[in-house]
């Protein structure tokens, strides 16, 4: 229905016998899904902050330092995992990491579409609640493979076909990709730019790395704007 976000609900509706009730149209379906590009690839390009020591070198430092990372993969895509995240770490360019409020517009497109023209608001001058969060350098590397990943194939990597050196130092991953013990393989996940989002819940801030951003040369999770947007949330709408 004109929603960039997998959401599925049921929901029942109950009617009083004998009450006599005005027929309304039904939503109708849209033709094709909108995607996750369309939500909010306008938005300004902002680069994330590291967690320790941030700042345009120490960043970029981390980003191109991550495809060494996939060294060991051992798998036939290994050479092409590498070129690609060496190339999109070449194109991490962006400085500013974002703000409160960025006082310059964003893209608005000729022809917007029923949902662009719902979301902007040119009245703001700017963009409010697009600032990037804080991560650790090997989070930075899990996100630029699997942003590169998902651009390279599609869709999103799980963690049983992560190279080795990016698996999580958590007690209940293991390296042996034979098993099947490895438990929310699903932790670090790209909303991939074609398709609609995943459910956008109310915890996205304790959970970025189920929120990345599908461009890999941003390096980051979702901004509270981006989230916003999936959701349908107004530009104007400012959370507290």
């Amino acid at each position: 229905h004109g929603i960039p976000q997998s959401r599925h609900r049921v929901i029942l509706l109950g009617v009083r016998k004998g009450l006599d009730m005005p027929q309304h149209q039904l939503l109708a379906p849209v033709a094709r899904p909108v995607t996750v590009k369309q939500a909010i690839d306008d938005l300004p390009r902002i680069r994330s902050k590291l967690s320790r020591g941030d700042s345009v070198e120490a960043w970029r430092k981390a980003v191109q330092a991550a495809p060494s990372y996939v060294k060991g993969w051992r798998t036939e895509n290994e050479s092409v995992m590498i070129g690609t995240m060496r190339a999109f770490a070449a194109a991490a360019t962006s400085t500013t990491t974002g703000g409160a409020f960025i006082s310059r517009g964003y893209r608005r497109p000729k022809k917007p579409t029923e949902l662009q023209q719902w979301l902007h608001d040119r009245s703001l001058g700017g963009v409010c609640q697009h600032e990037a969060r804080a991560h650790m350098a090997s989070d930075l590397a899990r996100y630029l493979f699997s942003a590169s990943f998902a651009h390279l194939w599609g869709y999103c990597p799980r963690l049983d076909v992560f190279p080795p050196k990016l698996l999580p130092d958590h007690i209940n991953v293991h390296v042996d990709r034979e098993s099947e013990a490895i438990p929310f393989k699903d932790r670090f996940r790209v909303q991939c730019r074609n398709e609609p989002s995943t459910t956008v819940v109310a915890h996205i801030a304790k959970d970025g790395h189920y929120y990345i951003h599908y461009d890999p040369s941003q390096c980051r999770s979702l901004t509270v704007r981006e989230a916003a947007r999936l959701q349908t949330f107004p530009d104007n709408y400012v959370f507290a």
